[in-house]
This record gives C-alpha cells, sequence and structure tokens, in this order.
C-alpha cells in the first residue's frame, strides 16, 4: 500500500458518534462479458448498512468518463440519501489484499478497500448480473509486518600459539595490512611468508626479522581481515606494549657505526656506547590467531607470526585477554548491520 493510501486514512480517522461501524460501500462490476471488448456494461456504488450481498440500502451509477473508476485518480459519486462517497482504489493489488480507502460526507471515519472479486452479488432490474470488485468497511488496515530479525554475525577468535615479541611499536593495521591478495578478486590471502621489517631484537642483530603468514578464503576473506583488525584493536590486552631498559653497560667503546655499537655493547657488558638509547619498544602480540564466522566454513582468517625463539614466550595474560574478550565489530561496510566477537585461547599451560 502506498505512503498516499495510508496518510489519507491516518488523516481521515477522526471518530464520531455518527459512524455506522457494520456499513460497507462495494464497488461492483455489472454485465460483464457484455460490455465492449468483454468488458462490463455499468459500474456500480452500492452501500450496505449491514452484510454486503444481495439488494443494496443505497445504489448508484458510476457513469463511463474513459477509464475504468475503481482507479488511484480517484472517483466520486452521490448516493439517492446525499451521500457523497469517494474512493482511491489501487486495482493493481490482488485479493484479498488492502487496495485503498474511501471515505463520505456523512462521516469522516475512512473505510479500508479491499480487493474481493466475487460473482452473484445483485441481479439488476435489467437482468445483468452483478459482480464484487472491491469492498470498503471499517476493517482495519493490518498492521506493517515488522522487518525480519537478522540475527547477529558471531565471530570466534583462538589465541592458538605463544605470544611473539615484536620490536618496536606495531599497530595491528600496520601487521595485519601486510597481507596480500590472490585469486580472482582477491578471495585469498597469498601463501607466501612476509617480512616485519625491523622487528629484530637489538642484541642479537644477526637474527632474522620476524615474518607473518596469513591464510583465509575463499568467503569475505577482506572482510575478515578488518575483523581481525578490529578484534586486535579492541581486545584490552591482546597486543600489549612494553618499555624495556637495555643492558647497563660501564665502558666507552669506539665504534664505526651505531649498529656495530649496539652489537659491541650488547655482546659485551663491561662497555657502553656512547649517544645510543638505552630503552627501546616491544610489542607482544599472539603468535596465532583463528578467526571464524559460526555456521560459515568457508569465511576463515588466521595468521601466524614466526619470529626467533629468543622472542617467543608463553603469556597467559594474553591468553586471558583473549577468553574475556567480547565485543561488536563496525562492518556495516561489508553489509554487516551487526556482528559480534567471542574469544577463546588454547595455548599450552594457560
Amino acid at each position: 500500500m502506498s505512503k498516499t493510501f495510508l496518510t489519507l486514512f491516518a488523516l481521515a480517522t477522526v471518530c464520531l458518534s455518527a459512524t455506522t461501524w457494520s456499513e460497507n460501500l462495494v464497488l461492483a462490476d455489472c454485465g460483464i462479458g457484455l460490455g465492449p471488448n468483454g468488458g462490463s456494461t455499468s459500474r456500480e456504488m452500492m452501500y450496505y448498512s449491514n452484510a454486503a450481498w444481495g439488494a443494496p440500502t443505497y445504489m448508484k451509477n458510476v457513469p463511463w468518463d474513459g477509464s475504468y473508476p475503481w482507479r488511484t485518480s480517484g472517483v466520486s459519486q452521490t448516493l439517492p440519501n446525499g451521500d457523497k462517497w469517494s474512493v482511491v482504489i489501487n486495482n493493481t493489488v490482488g485479493d484479498p489484499k488492502l487496495a485503498g480507502f474511501a471515505w463520505h460526507t456523512y462521516d469522516p471515519v475512512a473505510l479500508a478497500c479491499w480487493s474481493r472479486h466475487l460473482d452473484g452479488l445483485f441481479t439488476l432490474a435489467d437482468g445483468k448480473k452483478c459482480s464484487m470488485a472491491y469492498i470498503c468497511n471499517h476493517t482495519p488496515p493490518p498492521a506493517p509486518v515488522p522487518a525480519p530479525v537478522v540475527p547477529p554475525t558471531k565471530f570466534t577468535f583462538n589465541v592458538r600459539e605463544e605470544t611473539v615479541a615484536l620490536v618496536g611499536h606495531h599497530t595491528p593495521s600496520s601487521i595485519l595490512n601486510l597481507v596480500e591478495w590472490s585469486g580472482t578478486e582477491g578471495r585469498y590471502c597469498a601463501d607466501k611468508r612476509i617480512t616485519i621489517p625491523n622487528s629484530a631484537k637489538f642484541n642479537k642483530p644477526t637474527l632474522p626479522d620476524c615474518s607473518i603468514k596469513f591464510s583465509c578464503g575463499p568467503n569475505r576473506a577482506k572482510m575478515m581481515n578488518s575483523a581481525a583488525i578490529q578484534i586486535a584493536e579492541k581486545t584490552n590486552g591482546l597486543w600489549k606494549y612494553e618499555t624495556q631498559d637495555l643492558p647497563n653497560c660501564k665502558k666507552t667503546v669506539t665504534c664505526m657505526t651505531p649498529q656495530s655499537c649496539v652489537t659491541v655493547c650488547h655482546q659485551n657488558a663491561e662497555c657502553t656506547c656512547g649517544g645510543q638509547p638505552d630503552r627501546r619498544e616491544v610489542t607482544n602480540v599472539p603468535g596465532r590467531v583463528v578467526l571464524d564466522i559460526e555456521g560459515d566454513a568457508q569465511s576463515r582468517f588466521e595468521y601466524e607470526i614466526v619470529c626467533p625463539k629468543e622472542q617467543r614466550e608463553k603469556d597467559c595474560g594474553i591468553c586471558n585477554a583473549a577468553k574475556l574478550g567480547a565485543l561488536a565489530l563496525d562492518l556495516v561496510s561489508f553489509g554487516l548491520a551487526s556482528a559480534l566477537v567471542g574469544g577463546a585461547c588454547s595455548m599450552d599451560g594457560c
């Protein structure tokens, strides 16, 4: 039903004591099949003070003006008792649905009009039979059907490996956006290990930088990547930052480069490296995280960070942060109105 019809109904529902709640106005087609091109010979407004069948209380012919009168542009006619009726009908609506509204001068309470095509309603004096096309009465329009409640999409993430320490300050987006995409329209994460720049410890520069490998797809891979970043950002204690003191050296040495100075200093605690920092920032992150959507085995996102043994340790604090994780994600841009997350941890010993 159009907004116009509903507006007309709302404006016309001022209840007065004169309202005849049992009344019916029938919009009838008579002589069907006998008119031009097999149409009707006349169109009639029939008023019934009670049940709408048989001889009406009042009846008035609606002259043909070039188009079918039961229409959205409306038509008006005055019955023999002086009561002027106006109707607006959407004749594309099928039975038994709400098709329009009617109102009259004797009572401002509008009537709802229903599509109801029935033969045998009444026979005119000339013998032509009339069929009901629409019936208007005080049956209230149906309440709007509420939009179906779409349950929120439920994500689960699981921390599965010991913690790794990345030298420097690394945000979830800076690490997890290292992912490279493959397949049609980037449906999968590229099957490769990607270096995390400048993530090795200062005191052993010969150690290789840490690296990360992603596994995802084929469904909603980029959305899952965004979800993984939000989970890491919003789960308190899942990514932890700390500042560490470097060794307290006692003796000055001459170094050709800052890095060689750091190397000598950190391999020999009996020296100091003039002008070099004595503190460093470290980012502690889960070594492996698996993200799933409940009921969708094709939507999965996993990342694994590998660092030298010296940069790996068990951190039950991060494990506990994952277990307590319960938050909402903003994934509207991916077509999800609501998304909830539950966390878990399967780190040995935690």
